[in-house]
């Protein structure tokens, strides 16, 4: 990262390279400089994504069991392959997400999960990559470069 300090001295910070500011500038940047460039380590993307929701049956009297259930998997069980969000109200709670994987893969993912908290999957489904990304995003992605920042749906109404 590129860094330009409050004396306007510039800097590139690393995991090596002034760590201390790396570290400060992932999570606090505003307040130690102005992150002028990034380089990112990118990973290939996966052949298959699948994507879901699953509803925990949880209410007022048993939210604490499942919020700590849900806590337990996230930091023992959880493979790196599940990336997902947790919403609740005091009748109901569902977890939605992504699993880096097929269907099968995703229900072997949440089993100790769903079992522990007496949760099911309401629905998943695979596809490619850029499909998922479509499906989050709610609209036709534009991969071509330079990219299109307007959504299609948007310039049709026009």
């Amino acid at each position: 990262m590129t860094v330009v300090l409050a004396n306007a001295t510039v800097v590139e910070c690393s995991a090596s390279q002034y760590p201390d500011l790396f570290w400060a500038m992932l999570g606090a940047g505003s307040n130690f400089g102005v992150a002028a460039s990034y380089q990112f380590k990118t990973f290939e993307a996966p052949a298959n994504v699948t994507w879901f929701s699953a509803q925990l049956p949880w209410n007022h009297s048993t939210a604490q069991a499942g919020l700590e259930a849900l806590e337990s998997y996230a930091k023992n069980t959880m493979p790196a392959e599940l990336n997902m969000r947790l919403a609740g109200s005091s009748r109901s709670a569902s977890v939605e997400g992504v699993y880096y994987g097929d269907e099968e893969g995703l229900e072997a993912a949440l089993e100790p999960l769903l079992n522990k908290t007496g949760g099911s999957i309401s629905g998943a489904k695979t596809a490619g990559w850029m499909d998922a990304i479509e499906h989050y995003a709610n609209a036709e992605v534009d991969v071509t470069y330079p990219y299109d920042m307007v959504s299609r749906a948007f310039k049709s109404a026009l």
